[in-house]
């Protein structure tokens, strides 16, 4: 099975958590880069696609600054490997991180699952935070039954962190593979993403897609 979608962004990162700021600034982002995890002040900053590699680097990365509890994912765009992501994100759990999305970044597909890892999660606002169905084949995964242990993958990990189940079965049903739904604010809460609750909204859908897919 697969979950991946990838887009391009150029942002500027200002992160205001525990009375810190992040500033980072980079080129529009590759389609194709790998996650790259770098250390920037007390935090982890991770961005790209989460493949076999990540996690050898994340547990590098643990290791030589064990000092540091706070990943930053600046811009996750999705996985191209399911074990790998979920290694990588139990490593997360593991460890006690807390995950952020900041104002100007994003998260969707295998990089939400990543986030969903963290003890404490933090959606700046203005973050876009986007989920799919997996595929296999030509089939969504809807198309399977719910008992089906194709779905075991992905409802054992997130009983593993907490996250309850039903997410897992709004994923499905939000977008096809293909498709990325853009999660609003009453969802994102409804379904504790976040364990800081969200206070704002009153962004409609339409300006809610459009900002989000033009990342």
């Amino acid at each position: 099975m697969t979950k991946l979608k990838l887009m391009t962004t150029g942002a500027a990162l200002c992160l205001i958590f525990a009375l810190s700021c992040v500033m980072t600034a980079s080129a529009a982002h590759a389609q194709e880069g790998p996650f790259k995890i770098r250390v920037q002040g007390k935090y982890f900053i991770g961005s790209g696609v989460i493949d076999r590699r990540t996690p050898g680097r994340l547990a590098k990365a643990m290791a030589d600054h064990k000092n540091i509890k706070v990943l930053v994912l600046s811009y996750g765009p999705g996985s191209d490997d399911d074990e790998a992501k979920l290694q990588a994100s139990r490593m997360v759990r593991n460890a006690g991180l807390t995950t952020v999305v900041p104002a100007k970044g994003l998260i969707a597909s295998g990089g939400t699952d990543m986030f969903l890892a963290g003890k404490r999660r933090i959606v700046e606002k203005g973050a876009c935070v986007g989920v799919h169905s997996w595929v296999a084949g030509n089939r969504q995964g809807a198309d399977f039954p719910d008992n089906s242990g194709e779905h075991r993958l992905y409802l054992d990990y997130y009983r593993a962190i907490g996250i309850n189940p039903d997410f897992y079965w709004f994923t499905l049903d939000a977008a096809d593979a293909d498709e990325m739904h853009w999660m609003s604010v009453s969802e994102i809460n409804a379904f504790r993403v976040a364990t800081r609750k969200l206070t704002h909204g009153g962004e409609s859908e339409d300006r809610r897609y459009d900002r989000c897919d033009r990342r």
